[in-house]
């Protein structure tokens, strides 16, 4: 059976310009609508059910819910969702869960209440249950950040950030490294996987522990890095990878308090490239996810699944880029620190 995924592909035109010619819109351009309509009737297409029954929820609004938006890195993303949805006459109501999976799923609940079209969900936990109820209520929703089965989903190769910070570490010389988050993230597995590729071993007892999603971040890291570094006796490491932005700020605050200087004792690279990053002394260096398009192409898969019916499940994932500052310096200047000591 025809889809509108395939007619827009042949007709060369989006899933939402296939949906407002069969729909009878009369913002199309005629040799467009004349394109569309020759591939409906080649292909013999019938239009879906489901795409009915989601216009009968039509109300004109969009859902946003995120662990938090203390982190610069989600306001950035939702001014481009914002952006977008204002442009295709909608409305957006953002709620925000804390980091809880459970405030999260009450979230969702409410969303569904205000009979929201579609939703745009930062999952705390890729594995919590309540994301199963989200896919059997049968309302379009698109992952953002990271990908889950079942679901459409706009990410960074988070793996390949990891390992861009692996080489550039390995690059200045780093092969006594620590990374700063959780075990199952996606970056870390990156990191390591380039590290191991070099012939660096690095075990679990170089990760540091930290999982906190928002402001909570940057406390939390604080207090497991300055722990990490007081039972070492002297810096363990000579470089140290935190899993965003907020990390790496909690960490500069704990080598401030050692006596540790970055990027002389401690070569430190963060994740995100959010405005804090450059503020902060020394400016970060840190690997950036391209905000604006996580947020247009997110919203963009949101409009099309809600005006077609039909999701497009295939993950979208995008390249992230190392963007080099003040924090990193060669292994070789902490070795002649130590030697003039």
């Amino acid at each position: 059976m025809a889809t509108m995924k395939e007619i827009a592909r042949l007709a060369g035109v989006s899933q939402a310009t296939v949906s407002r010619v069969i729909n009878g819109a009369e913002n199309v351009h005629p040799e467009i609508r004349e394109r569309v309509m020759r591939w409906v009737r080649e292909l013999d297409y019938q239009p879906n059910a489901n795409a009915r029954s989601l216009k009968q929820r039509r109300s004109n609004l969009l859902g946003v819910v995120l662990p938090g938006i203390s982190n610069p890195f989600f306001p950035d993303v939702v001014h481009a969702v914002l952006r977008e949805s204002y442009r295709h006459g909608r409305s957006v109501l953002l709620f925000e869960s804390g980091g809880n999976a459970y405030h999260e799923w009450r979230c969702i609940q409410r969303l569904y209440a205000h009979r929201v079209e579609g939703m745009l969900l930062v999952p705390v936990d890729p594995e919590a249950p309540h994301l199963k109820r989200l896919k059997s209520m049968e309302i379009p929703a698109v992952v953002l950040t990271q990908e889950i089965d079942g679901f459409p989903s706009v990410s960074i190769d988070h793996r390949e950030g990891g390992r861009l910070v692996a080489r550039h570490f390995l690059d200045l010389g780093h092969v006594d490294v620590a990374f700063l988050g959780a075990r199952r993230d996606p970056k870390l597995a990156g990191f390591r996987a380039a590290l191991l590729d070099a012939g660096i071993p690095f075990g679990d007892e170089r990760v540091i522990e930290c999982r906190a999603w928002h402001e909570e971040a940057t406390y939390e890291a604080y207090l497991r890095t300055k722990e990490f570094f007081q039972q070492a006796g002297r810096p363990p490491v000579s470089a140290l990878f935190a899993y965003n932005d907020l990390a790496a700020i909690g960490a500069l605050r704990a080598f401030e308090e050692l006596g540790l200087s970055v990027p002389d004792d401690v070569s430190l690279a963060g994740f995100d490239n959010t405005s804090l990053s450059a503020v902060a002394r020394p400016a970060l260096t840190t690997v950036a996810q391209p905000t604006q398009e996580i947020g247009r192409i997110a919203t963009d898969l949101l409009l099309e699944w809600i005006e077609s019916g039909e999701a497009d499940e295939s993950p979208v994932t995008l390249v992230p880029r190392l963007v080099v500052r003040e924090s990193t310096t060669g292994a070789m200047v902490r070795a002649a620190g130590e030697a003039s000591r």
